[in-house]
């Protein structure tokens, strides 16, 4: 053997590399149980990431717009940045907002469920019912 070549073990020894193939073969791993509280927690941490990811990413696309359209000004005339200031904080704003709106309704399918219908039906019905309305 050449002192260039590297030495590998075979892989039937323990510690080795695990390939592609011998993944393949393996069973799939079942996937832990979880209590219904913790479904519910995962629910509103997955909910509200999600809701939190769309609005960082619009104040971010808001803030480029903003940037982009101010060095655009600054190198159209004297103090251009200045003078187009509030027309491209509105529409950074503008565009941002448009961006985020998505999030409401994802936090609202968190809220808005079957379940939670349900609920607001049953406690509709514990009510008195008004005199002249029913």
């Amino acid at each position: 053997m050449d002192t260039t070549e590297k030495r590998t073990a075979p892989a039937t020894t323990l510690g080795a590399p695990v390939t592609a193939a011998a993944q393949e073969s393996a069973p799939p791993q079942k996937k832990r149980a979880s209590t219904g509280a913790t479904r519910l927690a995962t629910r509103i941490e997955f909910r509200t990431t999600k809701a939190l990811s769309r609005v960082s990413a619009a104040v971010d696309k808001g803030m480029s717009r903003y940037l982009s359209r101010r060095d655009a000004s600054d190198l159209k005339r004297k103090d251009g940045a200045l003078m187009d200031m509030p027309e491209n904080v509105l529409r950074a704003a503008a565009k941002g907002v448009a961006d985020a709106t998505p999030a409401l309704g994802d936090v609202s399918k968190l809220v808005y469920s079957r379940r939670n219908r349900k609920a607001v039906r049953r406690m509709m019905r514990a009510l008195p019912s008004i005199p002249y309305f029913s």
